[in-house]
């Protein structure tokens, strides 16, 4: 039971902080800092996205497979 109840403090904790990415620089990052932490992703695998997001202008896109 104990695994479960860190589990959904987690999920609360993760849903209560967020990031919304509308002040950043569109394009492709490989490491990019923001008030929840640092972000590192290999060259041409994420992006600051302008297009298709779903409650902003901005989005954070992950690519690759």
């Amino acid at each position: 039971m104990r695994p479960i109840l860190a589990l959904v403090t987690l999920a609360l904790a993760a849903g209560a902080a967020a990031e919304d990415f509308e002040a950043l620089p569109a394009g492709t990052f490989g490491v990019l800092e923001t008030s929840l932490g640092t972000w590192r992703a290999a060259k041409g695998h994420a992006e600051i996205h302008d297009e298709h997001s779903r409650g902003g202008k901005q989005s954070l896109r992950l690519l690759g497979g």
